[in-house]
């Protein structure tokens, strides 16, 4: 009979896909992009014209550039970072200068014109070697220019259906953040945290649905008032 085939099935598949859904939750922390739907929001087909970019960012003045390092030192130092990576990406940019930038050996790229940036103008050569086990990426445009970039750490927070602790993962990662951001320069200030899905299926929907009723019955008890005095 059905309660049978519910023990029997229904049970076991349904414990099978939790255990499934409990694994490691990877962030993306982003800078140079708004996280802004640029399509139209009633056509859910329609992606838009691609990222929104933060007019704002600047990875390159010497104050972004020392706060992201120490931003992606504190990153691996993190409780709920899960073997993070050893080095900070933008270090490469540092001692790419430092090896090529010096009075014995100079590369074209450590005369940047209108007196800009060593780093700005060393990176793109500086990345063209792959590095591995580092934390951080830049993000380029077709034209070669760095545009955002993306710090990606994988967690020991887990991936699970209870709205809870999924909502405690998010707060904890939103405090950090916070924090962090509280001593950012201008040019790196509009960072935002996202995942591949964790935060954007589940726990996103419980998150809009409790928020969203409250809202929803305050201005329907407001609309009731002002027609009742009509």
């Amino acid at each position: 009979n059905i309660m049978e085939r519910m023990d029997n099935y229904y049970n076991k598949h349904r414990q099978y896909k939790k255990d499934l859904a409990a694994h490691d939750i990877t962030l993306y922390f982003v800078w140079g992009f708004v996280p802004k739907d640029s399509g139209n929001y009633l056509d859910p087909d329609d992606e838009g014209d691609g990222p929104v970019t933060d007019e704002s960012f600047d990875l390159f003045n010497p104050l972004s550039f020392e706060w992201m390092l120490t931003f992606c030192k504190s990153l691996q130092q993190v409780e709920w970072a899960l073997s993070p990576p050893s080095e900070c990406h933008l270090s490469k940019y540092k001692k790419f200068v430092e090896q090529h930038c010096n009075k014995s050996v100079v590369h074209p790229c450590c005369n940047p014109p209108n007196n800009g940036s060593f780093f700005m103008s060393c990176a793109p050569y500086a990345d063209s070697t792959p590095g591995q086990g580092v934390l951080g990426q830049s993000v380029y445009d077709v034209n070669n220019n760095i545009k955002g970039y993306v710090m990606q750490l994988t967690t020991t927070l887990l991936d699970v259906a209870n709205y809870e602790e999924m909502d405690e993962h998010y707060r904890t990662v939103q405090t950090f953040c916070q924090k962090s951001l509280a001593s950012a320069p201008d040019g790196v200030k509009n960072m935002f945290f996202s995942t591949w899905y964790q935060f954007h299926g589940f726990y996103d929907l419980v998150r809009s649905i409790s928020t969203g009723t409250y809202y929803s019955i305050i201005l329907s008890i407001s609309v009731a008032f002002v027609v009742m005095f009509l």
